[in-house]
């Protein structure tokens, strides 16, 4: 399996195949470094953005022995012990962005998921936080599935005139206009019923904004619909082999309201604490219920195909989720969960999807909200001309 692999990979396949052959995630990575030897410390802290530490900061710290090593002394660089945690997550994404690392986990970073320190600009990674990697992020899939919304155009970036200040390159494309906000606070964690009431709520809602604000056959679009834009929008528009999406899943994703609703009552009655994870065909063959299990796993086929793709409203497989959104010319998206109605969308020239900025009203300083899916842009349709430097703060 890893013959073709070579170190300048990083091994990211490894862990997209982590995740079809169910490999321990301490397995695959002990794998990688005895393969590939010490990694770039972005890269490390990347694999292991989703754990915990009994100290926050120590995240950092700690990871710091496993990485590569640099010129600079990182052990010093990120020591909790004689500068505040502020101080050693601003000192981190300032050695990253020289050594041109930080634009690889910008996805990270952004004011538009919530729970990071609110004092760090919005391009600092908050690594105390657990930091997720995000559905739209491509950088442990193969090339097939990866999207191409500014990589037609140089990266281009520099300090700005402070230590908190970075200029960027890129095109203001458009802005957001409406959004379909989460009306449950989402975990996770949530019962079967839970998120059947969030998914076929949620799904009703976005085909009623975007029948309002966009129009039918999709603009943005070759010959597709309005609805066919908005379940390809919900689901990014790829699975997790292909890209864009089979046709077949729109017939599963109409399906989905009927498929949780046959669902619901026998689950609810006799799996009362099941968690969506949880639901397959062998807790049903495995319960005492005497339910009806033809129709009860004929509506399982649904939900199988479902663990292929990620939607991106919902939480369910760890990561923040996304809102639908229109924007002013009419595209439909998906964007983080605490956008707001004028936030800007931008193609950052050499990034892999659009992200959202918020402010401009004074020298082009922005804040950086986080990435973005907008439907019809994903592969450069959008990007023109040379563009134009945003300061992020």
């Amino acid at each position: 399996m890893f013959a073709s692999l070579t170190p300048g990979d990083q091994l990211e396949n490894v862990f997209w195949y982590r995740g079809i052959l169910s490999m321990n995630f301490i397995v695959a990575y002990r794998l990688e470094y005895h393969i590939f030897g010490p990694q770039r410390i972005s890269h490390v802290l990347r694999i292991f953005g989703e754990r915990e530490a009994k100290l926050p900061i120590d995240k950092v710290f700690a990871l710091v022995g496993i990485a590569k090593r640099y010129d600079t002394d990182l052990k010093q660089l990120v020591d909790y012990r004689i500068k505040s945690d502020e101080t050693v997550l601003l000192d981190l994404a300032i050695f990253l962005f020289d050594h041109e690392e930080a634009f690889e986990i910008l996805y990270l970073a952004g004011i538009g998921r919530g729970g990071r320190n609110p004092n760090l600009p919005s391009w600092v990674v908050d690594w105390t936080m657990q930091c997720a990697n995000t559905p739209l992020n491509s950088e442990f899939l193969p090339e097939a599935l990866r999207y191409r919304a500014a990589t037609s155009k140089p990266l281009r970036a520099m300090r700005g005139t402070s230590q908190r200040e970075i200029i960027v390159r890129g095109q203001l494309f458009d802005k957001i206009t409406g959004l379909v906000p989460l009306h449950t606070n989402v975990t996770g964690r949530e019962s079967f019923t839970d998120i059947h009431l969030l998914l076929g709520s949620y799904l009703d809602e976005t085909l009623k904004l975007a029948r309002e604000k966009s129009r039918d056959p999709y603009p943005h679009a070759v010959n597709q619909s309005l609805d066919e834009a908005v379940w390809r929008t919900l689901i990014g528009d790829k699975t997790n082999t292909e890209r864009p999406a089979p046709a077949s899943y729109a017939h599963i994703l109409a399906r989905l309201n009927q498929g949780f609703a046959d669902l619901k009552d026998p689950l609810s009655r006799y799996f009362p604490e099941l968690r969506f994870s949880e639901v397959t065909k062998e807790n049903i063959r495995n319960g005492n219920a005497q339910i009806e299990m033809e129709k009860l796993l004929a509506s399982m086929e649904s939900i199988e195909q479902m663990q292929n793709i990620d939607i991106l409203f919902d939480s369910g497989k760890g990561s923040s989720p996304y809102v639908f959104c229109v924007t002013a010319q009419g595209f439909i998206g998906m964007v983080p969960q605490l956008s707001q109605v004028e936030d800007s969308i931008v193609l950052l020239h050499g990034m892999e999807v659009p992200y959202l900025l918020r402010g401009g009203d004074v020298k082009w300083r922005y804040q950086l909200v986080g990435d973005a899916y907008v439907h019809g842009i994903m592969d450069g349709e959008g990007v023109s001309g040379d563009g134009e430097d945003f300061t992020l703060v």
